[in-house]
């Protein structure tokens, strides 16, 4: 079995955390050194060698926690990942550990690493970041779409509306930048592809959005004509 153990330094000149034979902590603060015991002791149970915890850890500021793990550890956020991937997985979905994915996901890609709940760790994190973006008003949901920075996800955003409060308004918004969104991308093409749609009929609307990010990417002369 493996010995971790918290050994204070003589001369107050620190703490010590050993694992087996082997240093792999030292700090001048007691309440880390027991942190990094913790989160030690939980690794070294959960299939990390004295090896990777020491590689982990040697050269971190002693004021400063290791990584996410020891909050995982400290908070008793760990004991999720226990049990068969089923079971970590519907612990996930009911929200249980929605408050430290970041940190069980460090503990899991560093222990077991199971294919299994790390899927299940980011698709939560997914979830919870599309929840976070639709849990604003419609006002300052569509300011936030306007800014382009959810057009990856608008069809992810629009699913997870429809399943929830479906607001009107929100899946109007969400409708609106989506077809914004594609039209935008025909400049991304040729001027031939520009022309077709304005002829399509279909940037009815986002004529001035399209020539603002043509003069502000590749600026096209012909491009910008077309748009005038």
């Amino acid at each position: 079995m493996t010995d971790v153990r918290v050994v204070e330094a003589e001369a107050d000149e620190g703490y010590a955390v050993w694992v087996d034979d082997t240093v792999v902590f030292e700090t001048p603060e007691a309440d880390a050194a027991r942190k990094v015991s913790d989160w030690a002791a939980w690794s070294t149970t959960h299939g990390l060698g004295v090896r990777t915890v020491l590689r982990h850890l040697r050269g971190q500021p002693a004021e400063v926690d290791p990584n996410g793990v020891l909050v995982a550890q400290a908070t008793g956020l760990a004991a999720l990942l226990d049990g068969t991937v089923p079971e970590i997985a519907a612990r996930l979905e009911a929200g249980d550990g929605d408050v430290g994915l970041g940190e069980l996901l460090e503990a899991e890609a560093l222990g077991k690493a199971r294919k299994g709940v790390l899927g299940a760790l980011r698709d939560r994190q997914a979830a919870v970041a599309l929840r976070a973006v639709l849990a604003q008003p419609v006002a300052a949901l569509a300011e936030a779409l306007a800014t382009g920075a959810h057009d990856a996800e608008l069809e992810a955003l629009d699913r997870a509306e429809a399943g929830g409060r479906d607001r009107k308004g929100a899946r109007e918004a969400l409708a609106e930048r989506r077809a914004r969104r594609d039209v935008l991308a025909v400049l991304d093409g040729t001027i031939d592809d520009l022309r077709a749609l304005l002829d399509s009929g279909r940037a009815e609307g986002h004529r001035e959005a399209l020539r603002a990010a043509e003069a502000a990417g590749k600026a096209r002369k012909g491009a910008l004509a077309l748009l005038s």
